[in-house]
C-alpha cells in the first residue's frame, strides 16, 4: 500500500509541476515577465514546453503583424481560423502533446484579444476622422488620442478633405441634378468596389463615405443659399415696384397698356408672396 501511495503522490507532483510549467509557458507566449524561479524551473525541468512557448511567442507576433495589415474583418478571421486548424492538425497527428496544444492555443487567444483592441481603436480613430472631415470640434480626449496614438491620422484626414474638396468642385461645375447624381454614384461605386476587393478597410470605407457626404451636403447648402439670395433679390424688386410702380411702366405711352401691365405685375407679386 505504501508503494501505491508513493506512486500516487509522485503522479500528483508531476501533474502539479506540469500545470505550473504550463502556466509559465503561457506567460512566455503572452510576453509577460518571468521571475528568476520561474525561468529556472521551466528551463531545467520542462525545456520542451519552454521551446514550444518560445516558438508560439514568435508565431503570435507574426500573426499580429499579418492581421494588422489585413483590411477586412473576414480576412482577419480567416487568418485566425487557419492558425487554429494548423494547431489542431498537429495535435491530431501527435506532433503536439495536449499541454503543447493548450500553450499554442493560448497564443491564439492573445491574437483574438489583439483584434478586439484594434477594432476599438479603429472605431475611435474613425469617429475622430469623420469629425475632422466635417470640421466639428474635437474633445480634449480626442485631441490627446490623436497626438499620442494617431499622429499620422491628421495627414490621412487631410487626404480625405482634399478628396472632398475636389468632389465639391466637380459638383459645382455640373449643369443639372442628374449630372451631380451620376458623379456621386460613380464615386460611391468606386469606393465600394475597392472595399469588396480588400484594397481599403471597412473603416476607410466609412471615412470615404463621410467625405462624399460632406461634399453633397455642401452643394445642397450652396444651392439653398443661391435660391435664398435670388428670392431676396426678387422681393427687393417687387418692393421697389410697390413703392413706385410707374418706374417700371413709365416708358409706356398708352395709359390703358400701363394699367394692364400694373395689374399683371400685382398678380405676379401675389404669386411670389
Amino acid at each position: 500500500m505504501s508503494g501505491i501511495e508513493e506512486v500516487e503522490k509522485f503522479i500528483k507532483n508531476i501533474q502539479k509541476e506540469l500545470k505550473k510549467s504550463e502556466m509559465i509557458a503561457v506567460k512566455i507566449v503572452k510576453g509577460e515577465r518571468l521571475n528568476s524561479e520561474e525561468k529556472k524551473f521551466i528551463k531545467e525541468k520542462y525545456p520542451d514546453l519552454r521551446q514550444v512557448a518560445k516558438e508560439s511567442e514568435k508565431e503570435v507576433k507574426e500573426l499580429k503583424h499579418e492581421i494588422k495589415n489585413l483590411k477586412s474583418e473576414e480576412q482577419k478571421q480567416q487568418a485566425i481560423s487557419k492558425a487554429i486548424n494548423n494547431i489542431k492538425l498537429m495535435n491530431k497527428k501527435g506532433i503536439l502533446s495536449e499541454a503543447q496544444t493548450r500553450i499554442k492555443m493560448s497564443g491564439i487567444e492573445e491574437v483574438e484579444k489583439f483584434i478586439k483592441n484594434i477594432q476599438k481603436e479603429l472605431k475611435k480613430s474613425e469617429i475622430i476622422a469623420i469629425k475632422m472631415i466635417k470640421s466639428e470640434k474635437l474633445t480634449i480626449e480626442e485631441k490627446n488620442l490623436i497626438n499620442e496614438k494617431y499622429p499620422e491620422l491628421r495627414h490621412e484626414v487631410e487626404k480625405y478633405i482634399k478628396k472632398s474638396n475636389s468632389l465639391k468642385e466637380q459638383l459645382k461645375l455640373c449643369k443639372n441634378e442628374e449630372e451631380r447624381q451620376q458623379i456621386v454614384s460613380k464615386e460611391i461605386k468606386n469606393i465600394e468596389n475597392m472595399s469588396s476587393k480588400g484594397i481599403i478597410s471597412e473603416s476607410e470605407l466609412k471615412i470615404n463615405m463621410a467625405a462624399i457626404e460632406e461634399a453633397v451636403i455642401f452643394i445642397k447648402d450652396s444651392k439653398l443659399e443661391i435660391n435664398k439670395e435670388e428670392r431676396e433679390n426678387d422681393k427687393g424688386k417687387l418692393l421697389k415696384f410697390i413703392i413706385n410702380p410707374y418706374f417700371y411702366v413709365g416708358t409706356v405711352s398708352d395709359n390703358l397698356s400701363s394699367i394692364f401691365i400694373i395689374i399683371a405685375i400685382i398678380t405676379i407679386i401675389y404669386l411670389f408672396l
